[in-house]
């Protein structure tokens, strides 16, 4: 029983009962590993040892973080690990009025400090078993000077959210909090508070007295601890990150009540959000400048909370910046009354006359930047202060707008995994809706694969396809590529698949792009829970097309380049290729040639996927690969005109 309950815990689960298909399903999962803190780490490895180092400094009160900070470790200067995950992504996205927002599943602040079953290479733990439940990771803080009397009222409070938008933890998994007596030689830390998992998303906030004089001495400390089950090896493409928990607005110090304690702090609850329309993150741009301004949404919405007991007259500012400097910086804002404990919803217009589409070249970004300041407030902007004066970090917020050569309903990071799994799924289609904005070649797309336990998933080969739009739904198959396999790179976090085949795709006009399974095993493709284009995720299991019924954006971007209609007619030809079939074969393959290519001197070249080659001989239409190991390889056939013609394949026995 407790193999089963874990696996239908760590996943949200459609099952549609259809005839020879009733254990098929639409799946998400957690994530295996955590792209963003691999990229991080690459980029700022030197100063992460140098900040390591530094673990040997006592603080003084109060001590106080809101996990506001730019980075995605815990702050150095504070916490002695780094194993806890600081961001913006496990909380709900924002919507576009105060009514998408729930009050008790919003942190504090933006940011929290996320823990769950990853490392701080961002990979899932080496040490947790399936089916065995074990301590993950630790949120440390330095030594504290709390060399106080039991009078004086010390508390440390903190709030808490089992779940946010990623996997709930079970009943038996938990959060601790442990206090370190640094005169307790024999068992120097001890078990304070715990809680048990839960799927309410609600943020709870918890106050602890200290009292006891054996924490009450200098060099005090505290941690956090989350226990985490992975589950059973019984879908071993849903093993993957699970249990989250996110912790918010930790404040030590003296003097406190359990009954009145309140903060001076106007903050902005969520990051910013994209300006284009049509829920695009991203776009082509060429095509934006094609189309112009009539993409662009110009007010940003943005959200603050007013967490204290007096009502303030914030400035809210608004900058934008050409990041090329072709473009003068912008500056607006105003002022709008707060009420005391209140959430505000805040809209900010910026002229539509700014030249945005002014840059030259292939691609341009833009920087967004909301900060607050005060009237009569003398603490410079950006300054981490601390309790009661007014926090800082948690009032600035940006956001940058990238154009590329790709469209992105995402915003780059994977709060899920997504796929399609079970009985009847080994065919099974996901496709994802765009608008084409400009008369273009697709030449492939960027995608975002989640890794599963012991990388389960990377040798699962799908077709990346393309389709025409009928109805509002996938209709022509338009290209097809076959033998792609999820790539797992935690640098670059996207993989480029290209199509040997590209297609031209018309100005206005909609297309899907999208893969076919070739197993049952879900493939694990990142899913933005942070932004919502479920309305443009479509999956096929029997026959029918069906919209995802889960919120969130499918990492799957859609890559354009040079028109084929601007090419040579010589060029044209080379770009035709063979056809193969059928793919995957077993033992034998069928091979057509394009028009107007001679076979007379043809050679076929068959080599594994390290480039050796296996076989060689003269052009044949048919091709006995019967004795060959299954696996890829790629099939290449030379005319003595040197044209080169290659085909991937896959070979199962």
């Amino acid at each position: 029983m407790r193999q089963m309950k874990k696996i239908y815990n760590i996943i949200i689960v459609f099952v549609f009962l259809l005839p020879g298909s009733i254990f098929s399903q639409e799946t998400i999962t957690g994530v295996h590993f955590n792209a963003a803190i691999k990229k991080y780490r690459n980029q700022h490895l030197q100063n992460i040892l140098k900040h390591g180092k530094s673990i040997s400094d006592t603080l003084t009160l109060p001590f106080f973080d809101d996990f506001a900070t730019p980075s995605i470790f815990p702050n150095a200067a504070l916490w002695v690990d780094s194993n806890a995950f600081v961001n913006t992504g496990f909380n709900p996205y924002m919507g576009n009025s105060l009514t998408d927002v729930e009050k008790s599943h919003n942190p504090p602040s933006i940011g929290v400090a996320t823990l769950d079953a990853l490392d701080k290479n961002g990979d899932i733990y080496s040490k947790l078993l399936p089916n065995v439940t074990g301590s993950a990771d630790t949120l440390t803080s330095k030594h504290i000077n709390l060399n106080f009397l039991p009078g004086d009222s010390a508390f440390l409070s903190f709030e808490y959210q089992p779940t946010g938008v990623g996997n709930a933890p079970e009943a038996d998994d938990s959060l601790v909090l442990e206090f370190y007596s640094p005169i307790d030689t024999a068992e120097p830390w001890h078990h304070i508070w715990s809680a048990f998992g839960s799927t309410d998303k609600t943020f709870r906030k918890v106050m602890i007295a200290i009292k006891d004089t054996i924490f009450l001495q200098n060099g005090f400390r505290f941690r956090f601890i989350n226990y985490v089950s992975l589950g059973s090896n019984y879908e071993p493409s849903w093993l993957s990150n699970c249990d989250q928990w996110n912790l918010d607005y930790i404040y030590l110090d003296t003097n406190r009540h359990i009954n009145n304690d309140v903060y001076n702090d106007v903050s902005f609850l969520y990051p910013m959000k994209s300006v284009l329309k049509n829920s695009l993150e991203s776009m082509p741009w060429l095509h934006f400048k094609s189309y112009g301004t009539n993409m662009i949404d110009t007010t940003i919405y943005f959200i603050s909370r007013n967490l204290g007991s007096i009502g303030g007259l914030p400035i809210y500012n608004l900058k934008i910046r050409d990041m090329s400097g072709t473009i003068p910086v912008y500056k607006n804002g105003f002022y709008e009354n707060v009420l005391a404990y209140s959430i505000n919803f805040h809209r900010q217009n910026f002229s539509p006359l700014y030249p945005i589409t002014l840059p030259v070249g292939n691609s341009a970004a833009f920087e967004f930047t909301c900060y607050l300041n005060w009237f009569n407030d003398t603490i410079p902007l950006n300054v981490d202060s601390i309790i009661p004066k007014r926090i800082r970090y948690n009032d600035t917020i940006r956001y940058y707008q990238n154009f590329d050569n790709y469209y992105a309903y995402d915003d780059g990071t994977a709060e899920n995994g997504y796929g399609l799994s079970g009985e009847g799924t080994q065919n099974a289609r996901m496709a994802l809706k765009y608008k084409c904005y400009k008369r273009d070649t697709l030449q492939g797309a960027y995608m975002f694969f989640n890794n599963t336990h012991d990388d389960y998933t990377g040798n699962k080969y799908f077709y990346l396809k393309a389709w025409s739009d009928a109805g509002g739904m996938p209709d022509a198959e338009l290209t097809s590529q076959i033998g792609e396999h999820p790539f797992f790179d935690g640098l670059n976090e996207f993989h480029f698949h290209a199509f040997e085949s590209p297609v031209v795709i018309d100005s206005g006009a909609t297309f899907y792009i999208g893969v076919q399974q070739t197993t049952t095993d879900m493939l694990n493709i990142g899913l933005d829970r942070n932004r919502d284009a479920h309305e443009n995720c479509y999956y096929n299991i029997s026959g029918s097309w069906v919209q995802s019924s889960y919120v969130g954006a499918l990492m799957i971007r859609p890559a354009f380049g040079m028109a084929v209609a601007n090419l040579s007619a010589e060029n044209k030809m080379v770009k035709k290729t063979i056809e193969i079939y059928p793919n995957p074969a077993s033992d034998k393959i069928n091979i057509i040639l394009p028009e107007n290519y001679s076979s007379e001197k043809a050679v076929i070249c068959i080599n594994d996927i390290c480039g050796k080659t296996i076989k060689q001989q003269h052009f044949a239409n048919i091709i006995n690969i019967s004795a060959l190991s299954p696996g890829i390889y790629f099939v290449s056939v030379t005319d003595y005109n040197k044209y080169n013609f290659t085909k991937k394949i896959i070979i199962t026995h």
